[in-house]
């Protein structure tokens, strides 16, 4: 009785399933997925490392445009400091040249008012010398004249008279009323002692009481009383209207 074996069939569908798998026992279809699946990844892998190449130069860059925007700040700045040091400088030499200059205002100014008051002083010291070398009216008058002058029942009068002339408009207008003052009788002596601001300021020594009334007699005016006082008399000097 003859038998046929049916293992030989199974062989060859082995034999063709091993042909067909890889010595790991994978697939050809799975070896080339994995494959292209590497290369995927691969290629993602350069991508990415010439986007990092990418990142690393624009950062390189940016830090040296910040390197560059730092050292010209930098010199800006300085120079910016140097220019306001010089102002300052500048503004601080200005002004010691100004603070100079009115200093050395203030000196001619202090030197010419010294001037101008010395000069006052040796006015007054010239009109009270004058003053006093003029003669007497009293010397060359008649004497009955003159005690015609003398009030008949006057008060004892002070010997000594502060006597202030004011509204006088000028020098020779008070060189003139100390003529006129100093020629009075009981006029012992004068003295000017101010002249200022139209205001004439006499010591008189008086040899008796002085004489109010002679005082409208004036060539070119009038004394008015303002203030009269025991040893004190303030006088207006009103000019006459043709004067």
């Amino acid at each position: 009785m003859s038998t046929t074996s049916p293992a030989s069939p199974v062989r060859t569908d082995r034999s063709r399933s091993a042909d067909s798998t890889s010595p790991n026992g994978d697939s050809s279809h799975e070896l080339a997925g994995e494959l292209a699946r590497l290369r995927e990844r691969f290629g993602a892998y350069e991508r990415l490392d010439q986007q990092l190449d990418e990142m690393v130069t624009g950062l390189t860059d940016l830090l040296r445009g910040a390197t560059e925007l730092r050292r010209r700040t930098n010199q800006d700045i300085a120079a910016a400091i140097a220019r306001c040091e010089e102002l300052i400088a500048a503004d601080r030499t200005h002004h010691r040249d100004v603070l100079s200059a009115l200093l050395t205002d203030l000196n001619a100014v202090e030197r010419r008012s010294a001037s101008v008051t010395a000069a006052v002083a040796n006015l007054q010291t010239e009109l009270a010398g004058i003053t006093r070398r003029l003669p007497s009216r009293n010397a060359s008058a008649d004497p009955m004249s003159a005690s015609d002058h003398q009030p008949s029942a006057s008060p004892e009068a002070p010997s000594t008279l502060t006597l202030m002339v004011r509204g006088v408009p000028s020098v020779a207008a008070a060189l003139a009323l100390q003529r006129y003052i100093a020629g009075l009788g009981t006029v012992a002596e004068i003295q000017t002692r101010e002249y200022a601001a139209g205001e004439l300021r006499l010591h008189l020594e008086l040899s008796g009481h002085f004489p109010v009334a002679d005082l409208r007699g004036l060539p070119n005016g009038s004394l008015e009383v303002a203030e009269e006082h025991p040893d004190r008399l303030v006088l207006l000097y009103v000019p006459s209207a043709h004067g």
